[in-house]
């Protein structure tokens, strides 16, 4: 059962298969990286935004189009205090993913895209008008009626311009990316600060202010959200609790459930019982 609203604050899928938002928010200072077990659909309206993921940069225009796999930390920063931050999302569920793709090919080919490190689309004006308007009617009330045709309709759209998808551009500073990556290839093991100042040859005044500037938050935040979101996952998938948190990295289950709460706003138990309703 699909999950419809206007404003989700807490960034969790809580249960359905897919959930579509429109907001429209002010000017904010700090926006920070954060990730999801699902995939987003990002329809970019309005706004002075450059977008992050992990380490790529996307400055956007209206029209641009966003597709974040799961697992991909990624934040908003915004230049104007005059624009507001105007977009619409679309939520999808994996195992809901994988029922679209036996219907339609459209998705494999923005997968193919992500997976290379594109995420964004560029949609021509027809096409930004078209898909906008599958936007409203995903946020409208009755649209669990005809949610899988109209879904497939907008993947399918956004796959024709896969092919003129253009690659973002680096992040500035090259020792940024080279340190997201490797966070995002052993977070789930021991990883620490020293750790990483060791790979890199780095002081830990160096890495800590650069790393702040460029994700608004510290090295030991960063992999917390990364390790927790993967342990949602593993829990969506069916995984227990303490197995998910041993998978994930913590080595202790108690800082596990302190983490894994204050950054859901739920215990994991509670996760749990939701992704069992969805089923």
């Amino acid at each position: 059962m699909a999950q419809i609203s206007k404003f989700n604050s807490s960034q969790v899928m809580i249960a359905g298969e897919f959930e579509a938002y429109h907001y429209c928010e002010p000017y904010s200072k700090t926006l920070d990286f954060h990730t999801h077990e699902f995939l987003e659909c990002f329809l970019f309206l309005g706004g002075d935004v450059t977008y992050y993921i992990e380490d790529r940069v996307y400055p956007l225009i209206p029209g641009d189009l966003l597709v974040i796999p799961p697992g991909r930390m990624h934040r908003p920063v915004l230049s104007c205090e005059e624009a507001p931050y105007d977009r619409m999302v679309l939520w999808l569920n994996l195992s809901y993913v994988q029922t679209l793709c036996k219907k339609s090919e459209s998705f494999s080919k923005l997968s193919a895209l992500s997976a290379r490190g594109i995420h964004r689309i560029h949609l021509p004006e027809s096409s930004f008008s078209f898909c906008k308007a599958l936007f409203e009617r995903m946020t409208d009330d009755s649209f669990a009626q005809a949610a899988d045709a109209v879904i497939t309709l907008f993947l399918e759209e956004a796959a024709h311009y896969t092919e003129t998808a253009e690659q973002p551009l680096p992040v500035a500073d090259s020792l940024m990316a080279q340190v997201l990556r490797y966070i995002d290839a052993h977070y789930t093991e021991p990883l620490t600060l020293d750790t990483l100042c060791a790979q890199f040859f780095v002081s830990k005044f160096h890495l800590l202010r650069q790393f702040k500037q460029y994700t608004n938050a510290t090295v030991h935040d960063y992999i917390l959200t990364k390790r927790i979101s993967f342990a949602r996952q593993c829990i969506r998938e069916g995984m227990t609790a303490s197995d998910a948190c041993m998978q994930a990295g913590f080595n202790e289950y108690s800082s596990f459930y302190k983490s894994f709460t204050q950054k859901t706003g739920m215990t994991p138990a509670v996760f749990k019982r939701h992704c069992t309703q969805e089923t």
